[in-house]
């Protein structure tokens, strides 16, 4: 195996994570970034890879943005850095997913790092020959099951996937201690670290606090994304009348 095998391991602080060769110092990696997203919005998720990537540049890596991303009503979806393919259809999916892999393996990692999600069998076949990582930021299994188009359908076809998926991985990426710690997770007893969901200070500008009669509460978020947990916003609005909710960019 490329890189060198990452055993599993309880340390909380994942420090080996840092170094698949096994060495006290860290050397210049190359680190793929390979992902599937919908890059016809500049939102989070874009925003967190690209930071991600910047980071690890920063720190003297090489990394790049490997993307699988679907195109819609004939635009054409980019984002400058990456490395994207697209496709329409279902078939169009699998065959970029082979493209993209075959990108991936030509550019020739040292790391490749996975934004879990639905792939095709030649993801997991390049995790294995690489030293690896999956970032996890979700709950799929509870995901799957609020899809609003044939939950069952895409609840079996994630049990598939997450099966062949996180055995191929060395190591997990969580965003939160539950979900490093939920019993559908810990059974593939990989190494595992927790690295929660941030913003780069250093890129944002102070703003005053308002001076509002009333204080107000906004929520963005995005479509059909139940899992968003808007009815607990709701439920929090009924118990503070004294304060404005909004809550911007999500529908049912």
């Amino acid at each position: 195996r490329r890189g060198g095998a990452l055993e599993p391991s309880d340390d909380e602080d994942g420090d080996d994570l840092d170094d698949p060769h096994g060495a006290n110092t860290i050397t210049s990696m190359r680190i793929a970034d390979v992902c599937y997203w919908f890059l016809l919005e500049n939102d989070g998720v874009a925003y967190k890879i690209d930071s991600q990537v910047a980071s690890w540049r920063a720190a003297g890596h090489d990394a790049e943005v490997f993307c699988l991303t679907r195109e819609h009503e004939g635009r054409m979806p980019e984002r400058p850095g990456w490395r994207t393919v697209s496709f329409r259809t279902a078939a169009g999916r699998l065959l970029g997913t082979r493209r993209l892999v075959a990108e991936v393996r030509e550019w020739s990692p040292d790391v490749v790092y996975l934004r879990y999600d639905f792939f095709g069998p030649s993801v997991p076949r390049l995790l294995r020959s690489y030293s690896s990582a999956i970032e996890v930021n979700a709950d799929d299994r509870g995901e799957a099951r609020l899809r609003s188009r044939r939950p069952r359908l895409a609840s079996v076809a994630n049990e598939l996937n997450r099966s062949v998926l996180l055995r191929s991985t060395n190591a997990l990426v969580f965003v939160t201690r539950e979900l490093a710690d939920a019993p559908h997770f810990a059974r593939f007893g990989k190494r595992a670290v927790v690295i929660a969901n941030g913003v780069d200070l250093a890129q944002l500008v102070e703003q005053p606090a308002p001076a509002n009669t009333r204080p107000r509460v906004v929520f963005l978020g995005s479509a059909r994304q139940g899992w968003h947990g808007v009815d607990k916003i709701i439920r929090l609005a009924e118990l503070m009348p004294e304060a404005d909710f909004s809550v911007i960019g999500y529908e049912p």
